[in-house]
């Protein structure tokens, strides 16, 4: 299963190829888009506060807050992604 949340295919939507790629996830792909629990994303913002990270934007911590959930609930998350923190 493909899980994605809107920050995500909003911040795809720009430039070159952008759009179709964002439309690929959602259609070819069969992504479901998913809101994390708040629960799970203040948990990602105490560990990025504990660890100085500042450079993840909304779609990243929600991602991440995705994963997190899935893990409890005894899945077990693969993030793919191309995009770096800084």
């Amino acid at each position: 299963m493909q899980v994605t949340c809107r920050e995500v295919i909003e911040e795809v939507k720009f430039g070159g190829a952008a759009p179709y790629r964002a439309e690929l996830m959602k259609n070819e792909a069969g992504a479901k888009i998913i809101e994390p629990s708040e629960k799970y994303v203040e948990i990602v913002r105490k560990k990025m506060s504990e660890v100085g990270e500042v450079g993840l934007s909304e779609a990243d911590i929600k991602l991440l807050a995705i994963a997190l959930e899935f893990k409890d609930k005894k899945f077990h998350p693969v993030i793919a992604s191309a995009d770096y923190s800084t």
